[in-house]
């Protein structure tokens, strides 16, 4: 994947909705799943107040560290998310932005990530990075064992954290994407 060591693979409108979310829901806390060298990481931590970031590969969190070494608001944890969420959740509010991007491991982990969210109890705002947009061939996506990242995939588990009726979501689009070209959802308590 080109641009590892920009935000979201040098993504702008992926920032850009960040940090209209970071506005629209008050968000103060990031917690990534996937840090890989740290572009989004070393981004997160100059626009949000706490950051918690997650890689299972030491190499990468070691350079992760070093780009990020002026920023004293990220709290690196190593290892699988599947065994780290659960205790780095803990740590968070409502307030806090849910960034899954480590579909590259192993184990695709995305089903015991959502299973997490829903033990925390948290209704945070939930982005999923590598996604299948519907009726948008452009934007390419995950998938594993004949498994696609997609919302009917995942409907389930939001159901469960957030509630049948209690969630909104959007996708970003062709236009709204740069050269990588990589689906992504936003997902979001209902605003009653």
């Amino acid at each position: 994947m080109p641009f590892q060591s920009k935000p979201f693979n040098a993504d702008i409108f992926v920032a850009e909705e960040f940090l209209n979310l970071k506005e629209k829901f008050s968000i103060t806390t990031i917690v990534e799943g996937g840090t890989c060298v740290g572009g989004s990481a070393k981004w997160f931590g100059e626009n949000f107040e706490r950051v918690h970031t997650i890689e299972i590969v030491d190499a990468y969190q070691d350079f992760a560290k070093q780009r990020c070494n002026l920023l004293t608001n990220i709290s690196f944890h190593l290892g699988s998310t599947i065994y780290l969420l659960d205790k780095v959740l803990q740590k968070c509010q409502h307030d806090t932005i849910i960034f899954l991007d480590s579909h590259w491991a192993e184990h695709f982990p995305i089903f015991d990530e959502l299973k997490l969210i829903k033990k925390s109890e948290l209704l945070p705002v939930i982005v999923i990075h590598d996604f299948k947009v519907p009726n948008d061939p452009f934007l390419g996506f995950d998938l594993y064992n004949e498994v696609e990242l997609s919302f009917e995939n995942i409907k389930p588990y939001l159901d469960d954290i957030y509630g049948p009726e209690g969630y909104d979501y959007h996708y970003n689009t062709a236009d709204t994407s740069t050269e990588v070209k990589r689906g992504v959802i936003y997902i979001y308590p209902r605003v009653k």
